[in-house]
């Protein structure tokens, strides 16, 4: 599908002693009418994010992929916040180390988040009740709301992208983060 929309993909691994301890799918697209091109991770590079020496290793290959393809931006996905208030990464790495790191070597986080911050995963195995009780009690009042008001989940079918994708918009707009065109997500669909 990234293909109809002018990425192709780049896999990347990191081995160390013939062993995969790092990876990235990195998408390229050629900026139009020149020898440049853009290259993107998304939700990545992955790797152990506890092993802090694995991070300059993981930058160095990814800058040497950027000058190879004559990148004129890369942009990654790690799951780390920008501020470093918090102690850890996701994993436990400290958090400034890391951060520092990355600023010395010229990286800065983009004003524009393509990905979503956060990936939850619910298993459904456990009952309504308990999935619930694992939410903060900010989503679960948001929950609880919703359902007085009405709110009813329904699935669709493919008949329906451009409901989900009316509310996607307002949504965006509201709370100000960009979304692609109906057209991606109805090949996505």
């Amino acid at each position: 599908m990234k293909g109809h929309w002018g990425w192709h993909p780049l896999p990347l691994l990191l081995l160390e002693d013939g062993d995969v301890v790092g990876a990235a799918s990195v998408l390229r697209r050629p900026v139009a009418s020149t020898p440049f091109c853009l290259l993107y991770a998304p939700k990545g590079p992955a790797f152990d994010y506890e092993d802090v020496t694995l991070w300059p290793r993981v930058l160095q290959t990814l800058e040497e992929l950027a000058r190879q393809q004559r990148a004129i931006l890369l942009k990654i996905d790690p799951d780390l916040e920008q501020n470093a208030e918090a102690d850890s990464t996701r994993t436990g790495a400290p958090a400034r180390v890391v951060l520092r790191l990355l600023q010395e070597r010229g990286w800065r986080f983009s004003p524009e988040q393509i990905q979503f911050r956060k990936t939850v995963v619910v298993h459904f195995r456990p009952s309504e009740e308990d999935i619930l009780a694992g939410m903060d009690s900010k989503t679960r009042y948001n929950i609880r709301l919703a359902e007085r008001r009405g709110v009813r989940v329904r699935e669709a079918g493919v008949e329906k992208p451009s409901a989900f994708y009316r509310l996607y918009a307002e949504t965006s707009a509201r709370d100000k983060f960009p979304i692609r065109a109906l057209a991606y997500y109805q090949d996505a669909w």
